[in-house]
């Protein structure tokens, strides 16, 4: 059986499982393109993200089997999580070069020279017979593919249609996007599904030479005579980069990936807003981005699918309403509940099955908006099930099973929740953040106060993962020197590092700082340990910079980011001292024998590269560290080790005060 994950979801579906597990056992359930669970699962599709949890309940221990080419640290802590195993269940390749791939960047200055360039390069398709026929069988002897931001963008000519009607005005050869057809606008979501099947076919039969896609596109494909992909504007992160463009030379010979970007000309510190550590969403929205360049595209898509906080607050608390009723600080509900929504009688602002359905958001599409809600108290163990008997974008009926946990439980499910993915987490310290308090107002009931803190914790990292995403594909894109210089940092980027396990290791154990200083140190022929060599030291930096696209507040990867950063003379070019410093903000709370430590191993780590290091770059780790460490013991520790001017001032400074006061005495 071929099955998507919405049909898991279905009351009929899951009466057909059972029925034919009273007759023989269905032993498999084979994920294909698993990351979806993740990347897809948090953002349009929910019912990826409760696909493990029903068929283990409605197969009979199955073996379950998840397969993908890429999964950034984030879905992969997602993967273990949501299938329950640990890191020794999962195969990973040793390598993930594609040699036969040859990869080339070409900037461009706006969406009129991109269509240009667009041009030029179909040009190089036409010229190496992209659109030939073999006369034999009337079928295409090569193909193409052309990956889009958008799917329906027509403002900038962008999105995969209407770039589809510019490039077949030009050529003979037909030309489709992978979307509903134009003229389907009220077309049901299966009929749209079927006429992306019948184009995928027919590409797949060599009846098309070129297709416009969106990354919905042909994953799992595995067509040999793809010779080029063309991204037109970059993808969403370097996973998708490398597997778009992988779709190509699947028969290993030569094939050609070239990506069309438009850069943004921002200064230093608009991008140190917008990729900052700790940077807001309106503190994003207020950077001036330039309408037609990629970073814009990207942003926009994002921002618009994740509308705020207070939107998904209002489907959640319509849900507990109506549905959960809430008794002080207890949940009340029947075990069972089904309701209608119908997006244009809401629209309307007219009740919608005696209930006010006016205050759901209904900019897009508010039925998969109420499902994401459903899950989202299902984290927090309001809901143990659901089901959805009618599905479209703007109707449906969905049936909720719910608990009835009490508020500490709820504390408990989220506090469990956000730990997988931020060990340190601490749910008090966060409700009484300062920069929280504007959103979760004291006088906020204890319920809605977790609710809010589930909503603005996803908020903050989904955003932060995407930024980060874009940031590393922008900087390998404004970077490229060459063909082989760009697929060699794709594959360090995707490359299992022997630091690697380490740094897994400490990122599921954020608190044994004792375990912070093992990536700086390699072991020589004689298995005796050594400083880390300044390629040992780029090695890690590649590793980290995977890691911490999913990693926002980890201390102990902060701070070996932070440290390396500083090593490698790139502090200020990067995010280094801001992870530091970030990373010194939670080490301040540690005990004094893991912060003397810390101290201790990071002077020493210093000492032993301070020839390489400039005296400046000495004096601002030095600020640093005597800004969180604040006594004259540490401060001679400091100078020791650094011979700088912070620390020997602040020694100074305390021996004058200690003189003045023997003097008053």
């Amino acid at each position: 059986m071929w099955v998507t994950p919405e049909r898991f979801q279905t009351p009929s579906f899951r009466s057909c499982i059972c029925l034919a597990n009273a007759s023989s056992k269905l032993a498999y359930a084979v994920i294909d393109e698993v990351h979806c669970m993740s990347e897809w699962g948090h953002d349009f599709r929910t019912s990826y993200l409760h696909l493990v949890k029903t068929i283990r309940t409605y197969f009979f221990d199955p073996c379950i089997l998840g397969l993908t080419a890429t999964a950034s640290s984030f879905v992969y802590k997602d993967l273990l999580s949501e299938f329950g195993i640990t890191s020794e269940n999962v195969k990973t390749p040793s390598s993930f070069d594609r040699k036969e791939l040859e990869f080339y960047v070409k900037p461009v200055s706006d969406d009129r020279f991109r269509i240009k360039s667009l041009n030029e390069e179909i040009d190089k398709l036409e010229k190496d017979n992209v659109f030939e026929v073999n006369p034999d069988d009337n079928k295409y002897l090569k193909a193409a593919l052309i990956f889009t931001q958008t799917k329906n963008d027509t403002s900038f000519r962008t999105g995969c249609k209407t770039l589809a009607i510019e490039i077949a005005k030009k050529y003979s050869s037909p030309v489709f996007s992978y979307s509903a057809p134009d003229n389907s606008k009220n077309t049901s979501i299966s009929k749209e599904d079927e006429a992306n099947a019948e184009i995928q076919k027919r590409f797949s039969n060599n009846e098309i030479p070129l297709i416009v896609a969106t990354k919905a596109f042909g994953m799992g494909i595995d067509k040999p005579n793809i010779r080029y992909v063309i991204h037109y504007g970059i993808p969403g992160s370097l996973d998708s980069l490398y597997q778009e463009a992988g779709r190509a030379g699947r028969d290993k010979k030569t094939a050609k990936c070239t990506i069309l970007f438009t850069k943004d000309n921002l200064d230093e510190a608009e991008r140190k807003i917008l990729f900052g550590l700790d940077s807001t969403r309106e503190q994003i929205r207020s950077v001036p981005v330039p309408l037609k360049c990629d970073l814009s595209t990207s942003l926009f898509f994002f921002m618009e699918n994740n509308r705020g906080i207070h939107f998904d607050f209002e489907v959640m608390k319509l849900i507990i309403e109506n549905y959960i009723i809430p008794e002080n600080d207890t949940i009340s509900a029947a075990s069972h509940s089904s309701f209608f929504y119908d997006w244009e009688i809401a629209e309307k602002g007219l009740p919608n099955n005696e209930n006010d359905r006016e205050r759901i958001n209904k900019s897009i599409k508010p039925f998969s908006r109420l499902q994401k809600g459903v899950y989202r108290l299902a984290l927090l163990g309001l809901i143990s099930d659901w089901t959805v008997s009618e599905w479209g974008e703007k109707t449906g009926i969905l049936s909720i099973h719910s608990s009835q946990p009490n508020l500490n439980n709820m504390r408990d499910f989220l506090t469990a929740y956000i730990r997988k993915y931020e060990p340190d987490f601490d749910l008090d310290d966060y409700l009484g953040s300062i920069f929280l308090l504007e959103t979760i107002p004291q006088t906020s009931s204890p319920i809605d106060q977790v609710i809010l803190a589930l909503l603005k914790w996803t908020e903050e990292n989904i955003l932060y993962n995407h930024r980060m995403s874009i940031k590393n594909i922008i900087e390998l894109c404004e970077n490229y020197e060459n063909s082989d210089n760009f697929r060699k940092k794709l594959e360090d980027y995707f490359r299992i590092s022997e630091v690697q396990p380490k740094l897994n290791y400490i990122a599921d154990h954020s608190s044994q700082c004792g375990y912070w200083f093992e990536p700086f140190y390699t072991a020589d022929e004689n298995h005796e340990m050594k400083v880390a060599s300044t390629e040992d030291l780029v090695v890690l930096k590649t590793s980290m910079k995977r890691m911490l696209e999913d990693y926002r507040y980890h201390t102990g990867l902060n701070f070996i980011s932070g440290l390396n950063m500083f090593l490698l003379g790139d502090f200020d070019n990067s995010d280094g001292r801001e992870r530091l410093r970030s990373a010194f903000e939670k080490i301040r709370k540690y005990d004094d024998s893991q912060k003397n430590f810390v101290l201790d191993e990071t002077l020493d780590l210093v000492y032993k590269h301070k020839s390489d290091i400039l005296p400046t770059a000495l004096e601002e780790l030095s600020e640093i560290l005597c800004f969180y460490y604040l006594s004259y013991d540490h401060w001679s520790k400091i100078y020791a080790k650094l011979q700088d001017k912070t620390s020997l001032t602040s020694i100074l400074d305390y021996e004058l005060n200690r003189l003045a006061n023997i003097g008053r005495n």
